[in-house]
């Protein structure tokens, strides 16, 4: 399960919702990292490099995410196999009624 705090309103406890961030708005940080709320242990699937960013594809218990980096803005890059902190500021965040993906 992934929880995470969003600026949507609060939607009823128990509710089903599907959680929608676009890929820049992610952030990769060391998994050791103090991160925040909204961080969550992921391991790094695949990167590929894109032009302008480098897109990475992360998992955590059968669900993924894809992040895009950008190249010039994390001297840190993501390697493949690697695990990482997944991190989005909560008014990136949008819940959309219904968990059916």
């Amino acid at each position: 399960d992934f929880l995470a705090r969003g600026d949507d309103g609060r939607p009823a406890a128990g509710s089903a919702v599907k959680l929608v961030v676009r890929p820049e708005k992610f952030r990769l940080v060391a998994a050791h990292a103090g991160a925040g709320p909204n961080a969550h242990p992921v391991r790094v699937e695949t990167c590929l490099f894109a032009g302008p960013h480098t897109e990475v594809l992360v998992s955590r218990n059968g669900m993924s995410a894809r992040v895009w980096v950008q190249d010039e803005a994390q001297a840190d890059a993501p390697r493949e196999g690697e695990d990482r902190m997944l991190c989005v500021a909560a008014d990136k965040i949008r819940l959309l009624p219904g968990g059916d993906v």
